[in-house]
């Protein structure tokens, strides 16, 4: 418990330096993305789901809501790590992150 409060401090002193908490590294994120298993419930697509998800709700990106977005959310984020091997020692969020705003921006007035 100690070393996650010292984590979260020294998250507080760096912010420029975000801090994993997860087990989830952008290395390991390439490497269940290569594996398409289509929208079966793997690591990569939980985790692309997830982050997708999060920026939704803090109207970063503005998705559709459907089936079909949500396999384009998934193939937008694969293509980007598959094509991006030099950015796989990013944050993990960072690798779906960078694809999902460039490919879902909101207008100005929602933000």
């Amino acid at each position: 418990m100690i070393e996650l409060l010292l984590a979260i401090a020294a998250a507080g002193s760096q912010a420029s330096q975000p801090v994993n908490l997860s087990t989830i590294t952008g290395a390991t994120l390439a490497q269940e993305c290569a594996r398409d298993r289509g929208l079966a419930l793997d690591p990569c697509v939980s985790y692309v789901l997830g982050v997708a998800d999060a920026l939704q709700l803090e109207r970063r990106t503005c998705r559709p809501y459907s089936d079909a977005g949500t396999l384009q959310t998934v193939a937008i984020v694969r293509r980007y790590i598959s094509e991006h091997p030099e950015n796989w020692g990013w944050h993990a969020s960072a690798l779906v992150r960078e694809p999902l705003l460039k490919a879902f921006p909101c207008p100005r007035s929602i933000r």
